[in-house]
């Protein structure tokens, strides 16, 4: 069974709009579950974004959408996006972390790619796939209205930063998270790395 949502058509989001599919999401999920709920929500998202950050573009405002209000209810979309680009995860390993965040295989694919990169000096970006993501999330933002929550697109936006070795942009970026959310740990964690001078194991190996 196919869970259907009413996403709204393409244009610029209101604060309705995400308010009125994030209520269907929590609706559906009390309904039919988290792992089916959340895997047919985040499908359309997942698709369009390894798409962006393969061949560059920006997501369709379905796509903003389910990230927005989603990402109000669970940060399991955020995470997918992160290790897309931080690793080599394909679509179906992206799709079980949006879906299915409490699987053991989707908790080591997120542990490991969070933590390779500060570890592992031979864990290099993907410049291009990293400007395509930075791309897409700030075509996001741009388009983002006050019912969105943004911290964790900005928290996202410094992770990647970081990795690429763009220290203080990170940290920028990490503080504007946490400004709009002081809980947002994605975003401390950046945020402690800039502060103690913290650099990707690729980074530190070379002596850049």
């Amino acid at each position: 069974m196919t869970i259907n949502f009413d996403t709204p058509a393409n244009g610029k989001l209101s604060r309705e709009d995400v308010a009125a599919l994030k209520q269907q999401f929590r609706a559906a999920r009390a309904e039919h579950g988290f792992v089916a709920t959340d895997t047919d929500f985040f499908a359309p998202a997942v698709h369009e974004w390894m798409d962006a950050i393969e061949n560059g573009g920006t997501l369709t405002t379905d796509a903003a959408a389910r990230i927005f209000a989603g990402t109000r209810v669970t940060l399991s979309m955020r995470d997918a996006m992160l290790v897309a680009v931080l690793s080599d995860a394909d679509e179906a390993g992206t799709m079980e972390i949006a879906g299915n965040p409490h699987d053991s295989k989707s908790v080591g694919l997120v542990f490991d790619a969070l933590n390779k990169v500060f570890r592992d000096p031979s864990a290099l970006p993907d410049t291009t796939k990293c400007g395509n993501a930075l791309d897409a999330i700030a075509d996001l933002l741009d388009n983002a209205t006050e019912a969105c929550d943004t911290a964790h697109l900005h928290a996202v936006t410094a992770y990647i930063k970081w990795w690429l070795g763009d220290i203080d942009a990170a940290g920028k970026a990490a503080a504007r998270a946490l400004e709009t959310d002081n809980g947002c740990n994605l975003a401390q964690i950046i945020m402690t790395a800039h502060e103690f001078d913290v650099t990707p194991a690729w980074r530190t190996t070379m002596g850049v």
